[in-house]
Order: structure tokens, then C-alpha cells, then sequence
């Protein structure tokens, strides 16, 4: 019986540990004080942007495949 209730209060005592703390708020942490940029609004959207040239295609350059198996690198490489 005594080890049933050294459990229960060991169960009891972890939980305890486990909740949170208050915690105490500072004076400026939720009233915030405007900012300039929030004092001037929002800007106009922008209408006139520059536009970009068209793509220009390029030679595809020429690229291999290599399959080997079992052959050191430094031999590969040529």
C-alpha cells in the first residue's frame, strides 16, 4: 500500500513540474509604438515597370554519357 501511494505521489509531483510558468509581460509588449512607415500608408502600386527583353536561344552545348563499372576514376578521366 505504502509503495501504491509513493507512486501516485511521484505521478502527481512530475506533473506539477511539468506545467508552465506565469509569465509576467513587459509594458511594451503588446502596445507597440507606430512606426513612420506605418504613419504614411501604403504606397501606390507600381504601373509603369521596365519590361525585360526577350530570351535569346543558344546553341545546346554537347554533353556525354559515360557508363563503366568496376574502373578507377583516375583512369575515366581522360
Amino acid at each position: 500500500m505504502k509503495s501504491i501511494r509513493f507512486i501516485v505521489s511521484l505521478l502527481i509531483l512530475s506533473q506539477i513540474a511539468c506545467a508552465p510558468e506565469r509569465i509576467t509581460r513587459s509594458k511594451g509588449h503588446i502596445e507597440a509604438v507606430p512606426s513612420v512607415q506605418d504613419q504614411q500608408g501604403i504606397p501606390e502600386p507600381v504601373a509603369d515597370y521596365p519590361m525585360l527583353p526577350p530570351p535569346q536561344t543558344h546553341a545546346t552545348e554537347e554533353t556525354f554519357t559515360v557508363v563503366v563499372s568496376n574502373v578507377p576514376l583516375k583512369e575515366m578521366l581522360f
